[in-house]
């Protein structure tokens, strides 16, 4: 049948040019044969029949109809992808007939949900690429065994108690877009270099919204090889529309003698009536159309990844290194003014801290914070101006290394910072994470540094350390050697207060102070730990986080049954806390 319409079409093509005696038309008719063939463009384009005026005749003449390409493997594609959509949809809102297996105590858990994503998610990649030619190189088995790793320890990890499991679940997102984009080779560096950012923010958002629609197309295109002619179908569906719309007004009148001619067919009727009205919902209708909003993004980034342009920087737009210099000396020179202001005030801070007029924690937060962001901002200008002068001169050379000297001294500077507050109050994740991501720069600065006077892709190398140790700091379990740790340090650290008798009160003493009771206050508001009372480590004394311990504390009895949270003042003080009063007159 298609053999026959081709046949046709070129028929018709050859009779036109005959009687138009056009280039033109031949141009297109010559086409309609191969247009059948392109499955490459992915975009079937409807042929519907036009009608032409023949010039001698001015008879009209019908072209006629292309039947659609069949796209099999976007089909499959979208399958996958639509399952994929469906099962992380119910990672966030699960389905009610998941709800009735939780409470049934079947194990289905996000864990287990977004591990079968991921394993979708990978399936589906590696069939597109293959049909597309991508067969993944060592370097994209590298990249998979990262998302493979965080997707397991977010099936094994993810009901424990582990603040880190929020920034792996982000770690596997950006890992699995990543992998796609070297499987399909769409990075614009061609490698894990300085537009790795860029790769990864195209991969998230660029490439998967600008082929939003394509998983519309392919349904059409089902449905056009479902139904090879547009036409007849349009027709059909429309004459059946058309009876069933003549039907209404007389069932209007049909129905209602039936019904009062028998009561049985009547509870029939009524029970269907019912039936719809009562068992309509709205959450399947939600829950569809959320997963195709999913499905759509998925197949848009795979779609884009494989069948996108070539991004490849092929060359690098060089700006004058004069001016490259020139605007990393500013910043150098900056750099040694703070520096050497810094180093004058170190003696001073210390004797501060010695002599109780400054607070160990004050000191240690001051600033720490913005050190870590011109750390950032210095990586992101070292990056640009290493990519933008490929060929660096020997004194861009060295500015960048002095660049990078003073970046490493910024980064020991805050991780000083950090550590004399760790060794002060302890660990907590915040703490860990912090001190982790600090090494990491350290490292990256480092390399890049080397690079310049050694040809390696050392950022590609400080990105691998800094993956293989972010994994492995979330396998570690953080919390229990975190609490072994602290508990050894409270135990050496931790300083004894005694509670004194103030006539209606009970008084804190803590290191010479005395603190008298305000409020009750809720436990989240705690700070960092600081004593227990007189040999009863359940009776703790904190920080009340965001204030200085030398004017605010908090009493904490964990006694098992109930907990008592006391907010204490020191005496002398006399403003309260935004939002809080006390509750005693004596201490009104």
């Amino acid at each position: 049948m298609e053999e026959k319409e081709i046949f046709e079409a070129e028929t018709v093509g050859e009779g036109t040019e005959k009687v138009g005696n056009t280039e033109t038309e031949n141009c297109e008719t010559e086409n309609c044969g191969t247009e059948i063939h392109e499955v490459e463009n992915h975009e079937t384009e409807s042929h519907e029949t036009e009608n032409e005026e023949n010039e001698e005749t001015g008879k009209a003449v019908p072209k006629p109809s292309v039947p659609a390409v069949p796209q099999k493997t976007e089909w499959l594609l979208a399958a996958l992808l639509f399952l994929a959509a469906y099962v992380y949809y119910n990672c966030m809102i699960p389905a009610p007939w998941l709800e009735k297996l939780m409470e049934q105590g079947v194990k289905v858990n996000y864990g287990i949900l977004m591990s079968i994503f991921t394993l979708l998610f990978i399936i589906a990649a590696l069939y597109y690429g293959n049909k597309k030619g991508r067969k993944p190189g060592k370097e994209s088995w590298l990249y998979l065994l990262l998302t493979t790793a965080a997707a397991l320890w977010i099936l094994i990890f993810i009901n424990s108690v582990q603040p880190i499991g929020f920034y792996v679940v982000f770690f596997l997102h950006g890992a699995a877009v990543y992998w796609l984009a070297v499987l399909a080779g769409k990075r614009r560096g061609n490698a894990l270099d300085e537009w790795a950012i860029s790769d990864l923010g195209r991969g998230l958002f660029s490439i998967p919204f600008s082929n939003y629609g394509k998983l519309l197309s392919t349904a059409g295109n089902l449905g056009q090889c479902l139904v090879r002619s547009k036409r007849e179908n349009s027709k059909k569906f429309s004459q059946i529309l058309l009876g069933v719309g003549l039907s209404l007004p007389v069932l209007c009148i049909v129905l209602p003698l039936l019904v009062s001619a028998d009561r049985g067919f009547a509870r029939v009727i009524f029970n269907i009536l019912d039936s719809f009205a009562g068992g309509f919902s709205f959450r399947p209708w939600a829950d569809l159309t959320m997963t195709l909003l999913i499905a759509m993004y998925l197949f848009g980034m795979f779609f884009g990844m494989f069948n996108g342009p070539d991004v490849t920087q092929k060359k690098r737009t060089a700006f004058s290194q004069v001016v490259m210099v020139s605007f990393l000396m500013v910043f150098v020179a900056v750099y040694c003014l703070f520096f050497a202001v810094k180093v004058a005030g170190i003696s001073g801070a210390m004797e501060q801290i010695e002599a109780g007029t400054l607070w160990t924690s004050t000191y240690a937060r001051d600033g720490f914070f913005e050190l870590c962001w011109i750390a950032a901002i210095n990586f992101l200008m070292f990056s640009l101006v290493k990519w933008y002068s490929p060929r660096a001169a020997r004194l861009m050379k060295i500015t960048l290394s002095l660049l990078g000297v003073q970046t490493l001294a910024f980064i020991c500077l805050a991780f000083s910072r950090m550590g004399l507050y760790i060794s002060t109050y302890g660990l907590t994740f915040k703490r860990v994470f912090t001190c982790w991501f600090m090494g990491i720069l350290f490292i990256t600065f480092g390399l890049l540094m080397a690079e310049l006077w050694k040809k390696f892709n050392g950022l590609r190398v400080a990105v691998m350390i800094g993956a293989v140790s972010f994994l492995a700091l979330a396998y570690s379990d953080m919390p229990a050697w975190m609490t072994a740790y602290n508990t050894s340090f409270q135990a050496g650290r931790a300083v004894e207060c005694q509670k004194v008798s103030g006539g209606d009160y009970m008084s804190i003493l803590y290191e010479g102070r005395e603190y008298v009771p305000f409020c009750a206050i809720d436990p989240r508001c705690r700070g960092d730990y600081l004593g227990y009372m007189e040999e009863d480590e359940d009776d703790r004394v904190y920080e009340f986080e965001g204030y200085s311990g030398q004017e605010w504390i908090i009493n904490y009895l964990d006694s098992g049954l109930m907990n008592d949270c006391m907010l204490y003042k020191e005496i002398s003080v006399t403003e309260s806390p935004e939002g809080l009063s006390s509750e005693y007159e004596w201490n009104q």
